[in-house]
C-alpha cells in the first residue's frame, strides 16, 4: 500500500467508496454525470482512489413532476455505461400515496441494479416519522437494501458566505429515529449526520447511539457536509469517539463517508472540483490520524470503504440449484476417484493370483 505525505500528515493510500453522490439538474443548475466522472478516473492529491460511488438524480427528488419509475429509470439509463457508478433510486411516497406499487415495477424490470431507496422529506414536504413512508420501509426490507434519508436539525447553521438559516422539522434526526423504530431491522442511514456540524451534528450520533443502546432500531450517520472544514473535524471525532464506546461495544461501522458531490463546498477551492474533493478527504483522514494515532489506518478503511461496502454491496447467495449441482458434481468426483482405485485394486489382485 502507497504511503502518500499530505501537509506533513503522511497516510496509506486507501480505495473509498462514496455513499452519497447525486447527477441532474437542482435548482437553475445542471450537474451531468461529467461534473463526478472525474472523481473516479484517477487518484486523488493523497493517493487514494475512488472504486464507486452510489447515485440518486437530483431531478428525480426535486422535481415535483418527475415520477420514481420515469426518474430512476433515466438515472440507470445515465449511470449504465460506468460501473463504478451504483445507482439509489428516490422514493417519492407523497405523489404515490404511500404505494409502492410504482417502485416495484421499477424493480421487477430492472433487477438487482438499484442498492437502495433515497428520501429527502423536505422536498416532498412530509415528516420522515409519517406512516406514509411505511410501505417503502417494508420493500426496502423486502429487496434486502439500506434507505438512505436526508436529515437535518432546527439548530441555527452558519454557511460558508457568513449568512445563517435554519432547517426545517421536516427531517430531523429523533423523527427518523422514530420510524426506523417501526422497522427495526431495516438500516436507515441518516445523510449529512443531521445537518453539519455542532449541535445538528451531535444530535443525529446521539440518537444513533441511543438505537443501539436499546436494539429498537438500525440506525446510521454519513458524514456528508460535515467534513469540509476545520470547525467540523472535532465532529467526526466526537461521533467516532460515542460510536467506540457504547455499552454494546465500537459501533463505528455506523458511520459512513459521503461527499453530496457534486453539491455542497465543492465550488470553494477556486472552482477546482478535484482538488476540493481531495481536500474534503485530506481534512478528515487528518482529523482521524491527529485523535486515533493507534488505529486511524483501521478506522479510516472502515469509514472511507468497509462500512459501506458491508452495508450496501453484498454478494449474491449461491442459488440452491447450483449449490446441489455442485455438491453433485463433488460426489461424482468421489464416486469416480473411488471406482478407479477399486478397478486398480482388482487388476492388481488379478496379476497376483495369475503369478
Amino acid at each position: 500500500m502507497k504511503v502518500v505525505s499530505v501537509n506533513g500528515v503522511s497516510f496509506c493510500s486507501n480505495k473509498i467508496i462514496d455513499s452519497h453522490v447525486h447527477i441532474g439538474k437542482w435548482g437553475n443548475k445542471e450537474y451531468p454525470i461529467s461534473s463526478i466522472d472525474e472523481f473516479v478516473k484517477q487518484p486523488l492529491e493523497n493517493g487514494d482512489t475512488v472504486e464507486k460511488m452510489f447515485v440518486s438524480s437530483l431531478e428525480c427528488i426535486n422535481d415535483k413532476t418527475v415520477n420514481e419509475y420515469i426518474g430512476n429509470r433515466a438515472l440507470l439509463s445515465e449511470l449504465s455505461a460506468n460501473q463504478k457508478f451504483l445507482p439509489l433510486a428516490v422514493a417519492k411516497p407523497n405523489m404515490t400515496n404511500g404505494n409502492t406499487e410504482m417502485l416495484g415495477k421499477l424493480f421487477k424490470e430492472f433487477p438487482h441494479r438499484f442498492i437502495g431507496l433515497k428520501f429527502h422529506p423536505e422536498n416532498i414536504g412530509v415528516p420522515a416519522n409519517s406512516s406514509i413512508y411505511d410501505n417503502y420501509i417494508a420493500f426496502a426490507q423486502k429487496n434486502s437494501i439500506p434507505c438512505l434519508f436526508h436529515s437535518a436539525s432546527t439548530y441555527d447553521v452558519v454557511y460558508t458566505d457568513g449568512s445563517v438559516g435554519k432547517h426545517s422539522e421536516l427531517s430531523r434526526p429523533e423523527q427518523i429515529y422514530e420510524l426506523a423504530k417501526r422497522h427495526k431491522d431495516t438500516p436507515i442511514i441518516m445523510a449529512h449526520m443531521g445537518g453539519n456540524e455542532g449541535k445538528n451534528a451531535q444530535e443525529a450520533v446521539d440518537v444513533v447511539v441511543q438505537a443501539v443502546e436499546k436494539g429498537d432500531a438500525n440506525l446510521f450517520v454519513d458524514i456528508s457536509w460535515v467534513n469540509a472544514d476545520t470547525s467540523a473535524k472535532s465532529d467526526i471525532v466526537t461521533a467516532i469517539k460515542k460510536l467506540q464506546e457504547t455499552s454494546k461495544g465500537d459501533m463505528t461501522h455506523r458511520i459512513l463517508f459521503g461527499s453530496d458531490a457534486p453539491l455542497g463546498c465543492f465550488g470553494e477551492y477556486g472552482g477546482d472540483t478535484f482538488k476540493a474533493y481531495s481536500n474534503v478527504v485530506q481534512d478528515v483522514k487528518t482529523a482521524i490520524k491527529e485523535a486515533f494515532p493507534d488505529s486511524a489506518e483501521e478506522l479510516i478503511h472502515k469509514i472511507f470503504c468497509k462500512n459501506a461496502s458491508d452495508l450496501y454491496i453484498k454478494d449474491l447467495p449461491v442459488p440452491k440449484s447450483l449449490s446441489a449441482l455442485a455438491k453433485c458434481g463433488i460426489l461424482v468426483i468421489l464416486l469416480g476417484v473411488a471406482t478407479g482405485v477399486g478397478m486398480l485394486c482388482m487388476a492388481a489382485k488379478k496379476i497376483s493370483e495369475s503369478k
